[in-house]
């Protein structure tokens, strides 16, 4: 926040002078600031260790360069007292140690998940490398803590932790406003969703308008969660996953933030959002209401959901959604997944605007999984209902029968499914209970009295349950 201060023309004499006001805020508490650190300058003494870096969230902080590293170290051994001291003296980061201690049983489940999770990276920066170490675990489910790694996983567990020692070494700039800007920043974030069989993904770009009109891009935040469904809900959980993990971004920005797109390749998750019509099944239903009141936080409500789609090879959160090969370069800070594509730097009016409100033929049957059927009351619906006191005037109708009474009544465009729906079952539900009151002869003019089973009271309208009524039904 400091140096978005600076940046915004806050002169350091105006900068200090918050600095001092904030301790004697926190003074007044009972509480001291150790260290005040800022980019541009050293560190402090007391807040480093190496004299270049300081912690901050489980991260690297360069402050004389602004950039943010990784926050394990590279080197690791084995520190359980159970083991023989030549395993003890193994610095793991080398291949060979590494092997050596995994064909003895030395590197258990234990051991892996604490050098896995040691890699701590809360915005997602370098998601790509911590997305195939959380796929690779899932295969050691079910192994007991201190089982000893399976022989047929050692290569690709080397592979991968050689990967993090040289992931170690990465790093980006902190700020997301260029050194050359001037003025009051307005940002735009570009929201990428995507999923696969085992893992779904979102990634957050922030963009800073330029005075030519085009935009900068750069990683804000990333996430990604692992799966059991269908790829299609797997897709849809990914934009949930986008639409959550943007107002987080969206609170951070505040008043700066101007525009939010969701872009997504999956074409049946963005109809099932995008179409109000369909009749969702309760797994879909739940969690497409949930993005429509997300998204529509930062829009015009549900009526204009910017949710668009593009095409896979444009999405870069796909490289968080399944197993692939991931090397630094795919993380560095010149790689397109900090920075993002071409596309992301073009000017509002020229992003892809592409909304498919109607699956195509391909996928219409995995879309149509998900949506009720609709039932077409006309055809559902052959019955009449009339009440009146003259019994005389009741026959069978000959085909084509009249209008339907029953449907024509009940607007179903107005009312909407449900209500009209549970008003018809209403109905159709008295017209069973009538039957049991009802002698029904077929062919016939009129109706016997079910209760005193006398013509008398029916032709002359005499009949003790006071109520005359038919039920006209198809020969």
């Amino acid at each position: 926040m400091l140096f978005r201060s600076v940046r915004l023309g806050l002169n350091l004499s105006k900068l200090h002078e918050q600095i001092n006001q904030t301790q004697q805020c926190l003074a007044k508490g009972g509480f001291k600031l150790k260290f005040v650190a800022r980019s541009g300058s050293p560190p402090p003494p007391n807040a480093s260790s190496d004299g270049e870096t300081v912690g901050c969230l489980g991260l690297k902080w360069n402050t004389l360069a602004d950039t943010l590293s990784p926050g394990f170290k590279a080197d690791f051994s084995l520190s359980s007292t159970k083991l023989p001291k030549e395993a003890l003296s193994l610095n793991l980061a080398e291949s060979e140690n590494l092997r050596k201690a995994l064909k003895e049983g030395w590197f258990d489940k234990t051991s892996l998940y604490s050098r896995v999770l040691s890699f701590y990276d809360p915005c997602g920066f370098w998601s790509p490398i911590t997305v195939q170490l959380k796929l690779k675990m899932q295969h050691l489910n079910g192994m007991g803590w201190h089982d000893p790694i399976p022989p047929e996983h050692h290569e690709e567990w080397i592979k991968l932790f050689q990967l993090m020692v040289n992931a170690s070494a990465l790093s980006l700039p902190r700020s997301l406003v260029p050194p050359q800007y001037e003025g009051i920043p307005s940002f735009r974030l570009l929201c990428l969703a995507d999923a696969a069989a085992e893992c779904c993904g979102t990634a957050i770009y922030a963009g800073l308008e330029l005075p030519d009109g085009s935009f900068t891009s750069s990683l804000v935040m990333a996430r990604s969660k692992l799966v059991k469904n269908t790829i299609p809900r797997n897709e849809l959980h990914g934009v949930l996953l986008a639409a959550e993990t943007s107002l987080m971004a969206q609170s951070a920005f505040g008043d700066t933030l101007s525009q939010v797109r969701y872009y997504s390749d999956s074409n049946i998750s963005i109809c099932w959002i995008l179409n109000k019509s369909k009749h969702l099944r309760m797994w879909v239903f739940n969690r497409v209401s949930m993005i429509r009141s997300l998204i529509a936080r930062f829009s015009d409500g549900e009526a204009s959901l910017p949710l668009f789609h593009i095409d896979g090879e444009f999405n870069l959160a796909d490289l968080l959604t399944k197993p692939r090969s991931v090397s630094v370069r795919d993380c560095d800070a010149e790689s397109d997944w900090l920075n993002g594509l071409d596309w992301m730097h073009v000017p509002s009016d020229s992003l892809p605007s592409v909304q498919p409100y109607a699956p195509s033929t391909e996928i219409r049957e995995d879309f149509e999984k998900e949506v009720f059927q609709e039932v077409d009351v006309n055809l559902m619906e052959q019955r009449t209902l009339l009440c009146s006191s003259h019994v005389e005037t009741y026959a069978r109708f000959a085909n084509p029968p009249p209008p339907n009474w029953v449907v024509d009544t009940f607007q179903f465009v107005e009312l909407g499914w449900l209500r009209a729906n549970r008003r018809l079952r209403l109905v159709l539900k008295a017209c069973q209970s009538f039957k049991h009151f009802l002698h029904i002869r077929k062919n016939a003019s009129f109706l016997g009295c079910f209760r005193c089973r006398s013509e008398e009271h029916t032709s002359e309208l005499q009949s003790p349950c006071n109520l005359v009524c038919r039920l006209l039904l198809e020969k």
